[in-house]
């Protein structure tokens, strides 16, 4: 006799739940301005840029590739290439928690203008409730953190 096997149907709508939230999350590498922090820094472009990249190290974040903010934003001033600018992308960070999942990223785009260099960091968090995802652009801490130890690092080379 071949007789399939019956499953619950409470049993299968908490599978599906629990398989639909296994799936990952994808970011996309672009983060846009949606709630931007931004620092102004005194000091060569490059130093700056350095400082940053370890910075970011630092705090557990791996520089993924770095690019011209003119592929993805509009900016008069930048189109003119009289100014420093890049874009840079890290890694994404993943957390599995009991009743979400989460994944976090950075964009920084680091800028010189007329008194230094703006330091501008854009942080997007995602979080999957196997039924509902979530979306933030806010982290003070986090971001308040990394751009403190720029700061700090800043400091220290002087």
């Amino acid at each position: 006799m071949n007789r399939l096997v019956s499953v619950p149907r409470t049993g299968l709508i908490i599978l599906t739940f629990l398989l639909a939230g296994c799936a990952g999350l994808n970011l996309p590498g672009y983060i846009q301005s949606e709630h931007p922090y931004k620092r102004v820094y005194y000091g060569d472009f490059k130093v700056v840029l350095g400082e940053v990249k370890t910075a970011l190290n630092q705090e557990g974040w791996q520089v993924v590739k770095e690019v011209d903010p003119l592929l993805y934003e509009r900016n008069p001033l930048l189109s003119e290439g009289s100014q420093d600018h890049v874009l840079i992308f890290t890694n994404v960070r993943k957390f599995q928690r009991v009743v979400y999942s989460q994944v976090q990223q950075l964009n920084v785009y680091v800028n010189r203008v007329d008194e230094g260099v703006e330091v501008d960091v854009r942080y997007r968090s995602v979080k999957n409730f196997y039924v509902v995802r979530t979306s933030a652009y806010r982290s003070d801490k986090l971001v308040k953190r990394l751009l403190d130890r720029i700061e700090q690092r800043l400091l220290s080379r002087k």
